[in-house]
């Protein structure tokens, strides 16, 4: 489990704390996450709703799986509360073994099953899930790349 602290100013989040309809999901003020050792933090800019996020927050798997999935993402509640597997944005903090990002770096990238991009800022992202992303790509096209990318990757 993940540590969070809040801050004086809280960010702001699509959370869900139920499975269900869109309608579960409300916009809330939220802990802002701080990196671990090998982690950046990211202010979101873009993100996108997959399939995977609407499935998660309605609880409908596929044929077969449904016990498997609630042992993963909760039983009765989700254990993750904000969606949100992709991202682009600039990184505003990198934990202390972090050596190819720095604050100000402009990235795109996947939390997978961390997820919390669904957060107006900013997420925390495994290093290895996250690449530089150029101006030509910034920031719709970075978070299309990374769909694209992880899609291809299963």
């Amino acid at each position: 489990m993940h540590t969070y602290t809040c801050k004086e100013n809280p960010m702001r989040a699509a959370v869900f704390t139920e499975y269900g309809p869109p309608s579960v999901v409300t916009v809330t003020n939220y802990p802002i996450p701080s990196p671990a050792k090998n982690e950046v933090r990211v202010k979101v800019a873009t993100t996108a709703v997959t399939a995977a996020d609407s499935r998660i927050r309605a609880a409908n798997f596929p044929k077969g799986f449904g016990m498997l999935a609630r042992l993963i993402f909760g039983i009765r509640a989700p254990r993750r509360t904000v969606l949100g597997a992709v991202f682009a944005g600039v990184v505003d903090a990198v934990g202390a073994e972090v050596t190819d990002f720095a604050v100000g770096d402009r990235v795109c990238g996947m939390t997978g099953a961390k997820f919390g991009a669904f957060s107006g800022a900013p997420v925390s992202a495994e290093t290895s899930r996250a690449m530089p992303n150029t101006d030509r790509q910034w920031p719709r096209f970075g978070v299309n790349l990374s769909v694209k990318t992880w899609s291809s990757s299963r």
